[in-house]
C-alpha cells in the first residue's frame, strides 16, 4: 500500500512539471510566439506549430492532477471536501482546455471554468483551514492574492497578457504542489 501511495503522490506532483515542460517545449517549437505579443493559449491554438505538444501536455497534466486531487477528495470530510471538489473540477477543465484549444468555439468558456474552479478551491481551502492549520490558510491566501492580482493586471492590460497568465498559472501550480504535500502528510493517506 505504501508503494501505491508514494506513486500516487508522485503522479500528483508531476502534473505541474508536465505542464511546465509542455509549455517550454511548445515555446521552442513555435517560431513566432513571444511574451510581449501573445497569450499562453496561443501556444495551443489550432494550426500552430506548437499545438500538439502544448495541448497534449495540458491533457496529461490534467489527468495526473485529477488522479491525485480525486484521491485527496475521497479522503477528506466536509467542509474540506467541497474545496477538493473544486480542485478536481479544475483539473477536469485543464483536460478540456487541451481537448478544446484556442480557436475552438468552447475554449473561452472552458478556460473560465478552469479559472473559477481553481480560484474557488483556493478560496474555500483558505477559509476551511483557518482554524485547523494557520500556515495552510496563510499560504493559500497569499497565492490566492498573487493569482488574483495577476489576473487583474492582465485584464486591465497593465502587463502583457502572457506575463499575467504565467504568474497566475504558476501561482496555482506552486500552490497546488505545496498543498498536495501538506494535505498528503496531514491526511495519512
Amino acid at each position: 500500500m505504501i508503494c501505491f501511495v508514494n506513486r500516487l503522490l508522485i503522479l500528483g506532483l508531476s502534473a505541474p512539471i508536465v505542464a511546465l515542460l509542455g509549455a517550454t517545449i511548445s515555446i521552442s517549437l513555435s517560431g513566432n510566439w513571444n511574451f510581449m505579443e501573445n497569450s499562453i493559449r496561443d501556444l495551443g491554438r489550432l494550426g500552430s506549430d506548437s499545438a500538439a505538444a502544448f495541448n497534449s501536455s495540458l491533457i496529461c497534466a490534467g489527468l495526473l492532477g485529477f488522479l491525485y486531487a480525486f484521491r485527496i477528495y475521497l479522503r477528506f470530510p466536509n467542509p474540506e471536501r467541497v474545496s477538493m471538489s473544486f480542485l478536481v473540477s479544475a483539473f477536469i477543465f485543464l483536460i478540456l482546455i487541451g481537448i478544446f484549444p484556442a480557436g475552438t468555439q468552447s475554449h473561452s468558456s472552458i478556460c473560465l471554468g478552469f479559472i473559477l474552479s481553481a480560484f474557488s478551491s483556493m478560496l474555500l481551502l483558505a477559509i476551511f483551514s483557518i482554524k485547523k492549520n494557520k500556515f495552510l490558510a496563510t499560504f493559500t491566501t497569499a497565492f490566492l492574492l498573487l493569482c488574483s492580482i495577476s489576473g487583474i493586471f492582465g485584464v486591465l492590460h497593465l502587463v502583457r497578457i502572457a506575463f499575467a497568465e504565467l504568474a497566475a498559472i504558476s501561482g496555482f501550480f506552486i500552490w497546488y504542489s505545496m498543498i498536495a504535500i501538506s494535505l498528503w502528510n496531514e491526511s495519512d493517506l
